[in-house]
Order: structure tokens, then sequence, then C-alpha cells
């Protein structure tokens, strides 16, 4: 259900922020790519953090 909604947002929101600046899909672009990078930021962070507990579970020290 998430999905669908982050489908159907996602180009709305890239949509008005190019309208909004001049018809610029630059912009609208520009703005759309930071939805990926934080996703991509936030599994990496979430991966370590897992890494690092898994780790100290097992009595292995870094």
């Amino acid at each position: 259900m998430a999905g669908d909604l982050g489908g159907s947002i996602g180009p709305a929101i890239v949509g008005k922020v190019a309208q909004y600046a001049g018809d610029s899909i630059r912009a609208g672009m520009g703005v759309g790519f930071i939805f990926p990078t934080v996703l991509i930021l936030m599994l990496a962070m979430m991966s370590s953090k897992y890494i690092a507990l898994a780790l100290d579970e097992q009595g292995n020290q870094w």
C-alpha cells in the first residue's frame, strides 16, 4: 500500500515543482532525485547498524 502511495505522490511532487519553477523539468527531476538518495542512505545506515548488532551478539569486537 505504501509503495502505491509513493508511486503516485512522487511524480506529482516532481510535476508540481517543475510547474512552480517555470516549467523547468530540470528542477522537478532534481527534487525527484532526493527520494532514491534518501532511500539508499537510510538502507546503508540500517545495514551497518544491523551488522554491528550481529557482531556484538556473537561476542566479536571491532
